[in-house]
């Protein structure tokens, strides 16, 4: 409703402290309202109305738009209504290939007005004891993009429990950190029980993939790195505007 008619924007409490705009397979009735013949919808107004509104009404300090990369639409309205672009990319072929394309956007948006200036990229799924192969792609992604939109010394090492944890149980990557560790207190308190003969069944069952060998630590922290890093560049693109 909000990308075809400008309608306020509906926010659900998620992880943290950040509010969330759900978005799904229902944002498919706005780009098809958009593409029929003789409408005068425009993606981009509808956006920036009601962005703005909500960012007025709750003093938002930073809007985060969530894009996959197939929803192009979507994505030239997204590039011409936000201010910075931050590419996720992961280490294999085609997925490097795909800046091309994203590229190919950013200089569309850009002709057509746009002020959004590229951030960076980062380096997502990587395994994080591949130190070697880690700087190798790093040095592609900086030859591809140049200084302009250097690529983020942090990257975000794959975790796929605690991805699951996550988005099972909506928490961010620090807060399911926070809840293995919980958890495997929580067992070691039943072995003791057991041992002493004194251990009384719980009565959660509810399953929870990170386990004592992988507590999401590494991942939270990659996760707060990354941020300190975008805010400290956003932070000295914009003193050098003043």
């Amino acid at each position: 409703m909000a990308w075809q008619y400008g309608t306020p924007l509906a926010i659900v409490d998620g992880a943290g402290g950040v509010d969330v705009v759900c978005g799904g397979a229902d944002l498919q009735g706005a780009l098809g309202a958009a593409s029929m013949p003789g409408t005068e919808i425009s993606l981009e107004s509808n956006l920036r109305a009601s962005l703005g509104q909500l960012c007025a009404d709750r003093a938002y300090d930073l809007v985060l738009i969530d894009s996959g990369p197939g929803d192009t639409k979507l994505l030239d309205a997204y590039l011409r209504a936000s201010r910075w672009l931050i590419v996720p990319t992961i280490s294999d072929e085609a997925s490097l290939a795909g800046l091309d394309k994203m590229g190919a956007r950013f200089v569309t948006a850009k002709q057509a007005g746009a002020e959004i200036e590229c951030l960076g990229a980062v380096l997502t799924k990587i395994n994080h004891q591949a130190t070697a192969r880690n700087r190798a792609i790093r040095g592609e992604l900086t030859e591809a993009l140049g200084d302009a939109a250097r690529p983020f010394e942090s990257m975000i090492r794959y975790s796929d429990a605690n991805s699951i944890d996550a988005r099972r149980h909506g928490m961010s990557a620090h807060d399911v950190a926070g809840e293995a560790v919980s958890q495997r207190k929580t067992r070691l308190a039943g072995l003791r029980e057991r041992a002493r003969g004194e251990h009384r069944p719980s009565s959660d069952n509810t399953a929870w993939w990170s386990n004592s060998k992988n507590s999401g630590s590494g991942l939270a922290a990659d996760y707060e790195a990354l941020t300190r890093e975008i805010l400290t560049r956003i932070s000295e693109r914009e003193a050098a505007y003043v």
